[in-house]
């Protein structure tokens, strides 16, 4: 799982590349989790969070480059890859236009509002920031488990409130929101105002720290 050798030893940028060849070529409609442009893409921000930022950039572009390719793609969750890619290489007016197209057709769906929200915080649309912060602290749907409150989070880290984004982050996880088959947001640019903090401390601790350093409430006993 290329996941799991990115964030348990360096990165090796010269033997990820036969795996980015490979990835190319996988058909969208093979039988796996995910899209290659999505695992591409994950592995672009795990380039940049190890100190790898030309490559990070030149494989977001790849990903770009990957999609112009081929004809506008029409499958939900492959142009949903298409607008984070943008988003991911910095071009916010465009994923903006790829993600309302795509809430006019599922216009309650989290990640894309969420992702909406993302993008006007980029660009300074505090409107519809603050719009979407409400809309995410209204839900009350079953089995959330605090998947609203990280993106609220999230919302708050792009904006530099490092402090409501951290409280925000510990609160979700004290809902029950879980890190499923990822390391989190270890490698999401989006929070990189907040990764000297609690949040992040309780989640990927440095065993040399002692754990009096965050305390020792429920949540962080279980987060270690």
């Amino acid at each position: 799982d290329p996941r799991q050798e990115m964030t348990v030893k360096p990165v090796h940028v010269d033997e990820l590349r036969p795996l980015l060849d490979s990835m190319k070529s996988i058909p969208l409609n093979a039988a796996q989790v995910g899209t290659p442009t999505g695992w591409m893409g994950y592995i672009a921000r795990e380039l940049r969070v190890h100190g790898h930022p030309n490559e990070a950039r030149a494989l977001s572009d790849t990903v770009l480059a990957w999609f112009r390719a081929r004809p506008a793609p029409t499958d939900p969750q492959v142009r949903e890859d298409f607008a984070r890619a943008l988003y991911d290489a910095g071009r916010w007016e465009q994923a903006g236009t790829e993600v309302r197209q795509l809430l006019r057709a599922d216009p309650t769906n989290i990640g894309l509002r969420s992702l909406a929200g993302d993008v006007a915080a980029r660009l300074g649309d505090r409107r519809t920031v603050d719009r979407t912060d409400a809309w995410l602290a209204s839900l009350k749907r079953p089995y959330l488990n605090g998947y609203n409150t990280f993106e609220r989070a999230r919302l708050a880290a792009i904006l530099g409130e490092r402090v409501r984004a951290n409280d925000l982050f510990l609160q979700a996880l004290d809902d029950g929101f879980a890190i499923v088959e990822r390391v989190g947001p270890h490698e999401d640019p989006d929070f990189d105002s907040i990764r000297d903090m609690s949040a992040y401390k309780l989640l990927y601790l440095d065993k040399s720290e002692s754990s009096h350093e965050i305390g020792r409430s429920p949540v962080r006993s279980r987060a270690r």
